[in-house]
């Protein structure tokens, strides 16, 4: 059952400000909103960021994941900043108490424990609360797995991306290749069971699963260059705004 805070209504002046691109790991979520926030001049957010930072700070802090109270605790007093400098990969940095964790958060360890943070209601609703003020003034491109069923449903467009599953553990260990040095040796198999047992965490979980929204406009990205599926979203866009000025 959805925890009644996750059923608060976001304002409806946020409504054309606001798309949401949801969607299991290599879908290309992160890829592309930032293409979809630079052709509207938006900024974007990964909120994946944001709990995979809080796995990094519990595995720095030696806190086990079965301390749910000590990872609330953790949650209600983390302070994230993010910065947008454009809309390349590298463009967004995000730090945790301090630390630049942009590079940490993709490591192979981090993936393993992430479904083990984000499963945990206290953390959820704090993680949630603080991405509904993050984008509070309109002009963002959200992407995550529960952000058009959670945090902002009264999105103007949804969108929920997937790929064949030999795409995406394809996409995914590129990008961890592209991550620390460390993870150069990665093996596909590796990334492939880590992939899969997260997604399955993710769908199962009691809380904001990751779901497909029933009013969000299905992508699948497989055999799609970026710039397809970004044409893609922008004449869904289109066709949301003016559907929206004659309601």
């Amino acid at each position: 059952m959805v925890p009644e805070i996750f059923n608060q209504a976001v304002s409806r002046d946020l409504k054309e400000d606001i798309i949401t691109i949801d969607g299991p790991s290599g879908a290309g979520k992160s890829t592309i909103a930032r293409q979809v926030a630079e052709k509207l001049n938006f900024r974007f957010l990964n909120t994946g960021s944001m709990y995979r930072s809080m796995t990094w700070l519990a595995l720095q802090r030696n806190i086990s994941f079965d301390d749910e109270a000590r990872i609330i605790d953790m949650a209600r007093n983390i302070h994230f900043a993010i910065s947008i400098r454009g809309y390349g990969e590298e463009d967004f940095r995000i730090e945790v108490d301090g630390h630049d964790v942009t590079h940490h958060i993709r490591s192979l360890e981090v993936e393993r424990h992430v479904s083990q943070v984000a499963r945990i209601s206290g953390v959820r609703r704090i993680l949630v609360q603080k991405q509904r003020e993050i984008i509070q003034e309109g002009g963002w491109v959200v992407e995550g797995r529960d952000i058009g069923s959670v945090v902002c449903p009264q999105a103007i467009l949804k969108i929920f991306l997937t790929a064949s599953s030999e795409e995406r553990v394809k996409r995914r260990r590129e990008q961890f290749h592209r991550g620390p040095t460390s993870l150069t040796g990665v093996e596909l198999e590796d990334v492939e069971k880590e992939m899969n047992q997260r997604d399955w965490l993710d769908s199962t979980r009691d809380d904001s699963p990751l779901i497909e929204p029933p009013d969000s406009l299905r992508i699948d990205t497989t055999g799609k260059s970026a710039e397809e599926v970004v044409e893609e979203i922008m004449a869904a866009y289109g066709r949301s705004r003016h559907a929206g000025r004659h309601n």
